[in-house]
């Protein structure tokens, strides 16, 4: 049986939106998040310690009625991050940066363009809704840093869905990479619905 929950110790939170969703737990004013947020700080404070690394998996975004498929390889350290996509794209490879000043995306004719916003910078290249800020959080069963949350946890206390930030994410599958349990599968939906899908699937992850 599922469980809301409050984790202890090093335990990665977890919540699936399913037939329990009428009790979950859900925040909305500012105080209350930061409340819940604490209820991940241990996760946070163990995966954020290793403050640079790298994860490759492959990646397919939906949008209305078309749906593409590509590989992905994430690196993110303190300064900065990278996200490379390739594979039947329409577009073909493309490289996110991202960094305090902003995000630059290299096509694969080697053309740069620039913006202020990540997520805005991938959907002008791409035509993909693609959360960049929020996913390097979600990717290791964390919330992002803005924006209530609600949650639910299954009996062995992993994260198995989220809302925030306009976005549902169910995490389907954990494996363990290089001694921490980390989501294998997860699907994020723009307000729960299909209409704009994100799946992604880790193959490896790697501490720099």
């Amino acid at each position: 049986m599922h469980m809301f929950v409050r984790p202890l110790g090093w335990v990665l939170i977890a919540c699936f939106l399913g037939s329990c969703a009428s009790s979950a737990k859900f925040t909305s004013d500012f105080g209350d998040f930061q409340r819940d947020r604490s209820w991940f700080r241990p996760a946070e404070l163990e995966l954020h310690a290793m403050d640079a690394w790298e994860m490759r998996g492959r990646i397919a975004v939906r949008f209305d009625d078309v749906g593409e498929t590509g590989n992905i390889n994430w690196n993110k350290s303190i300064p900065e991050q990278s996200i490379r996509i390739s594979g039947p794209l329409g577009v073909g490879a493309v490289l996110l940066t991202v960094d305090a000043l902003g995000a630059e995306i290299t096509d694969q004719k080697g053309n740069k363009h620039f913006a202020a916003s990540a997520q805005e910078l991938l959907f002008d290249a791409t035509g993909w809704i693609l959360p960049v800020e929020n996913l390097s959080y979600w990717l290791q069963a964390l919330p992002g840093p803005d924006g209530a949350i609600e949650y639910r946890v299954d009996d062995n206390n992993r994260l198995v869905e989220l809302r925030q930030a306009g976005w549902h994410i169910e995490f389907g599958e954990y494996k363990e990479f290089n001694g921490h349990q980390l989501p294998a599968k997860l699907t994020a939906r723009e307000g729960g619905l299909d209409k704009t899908r994100v799946r992604l699937v880790i193959n490896s992850w790697e501490w720099l």
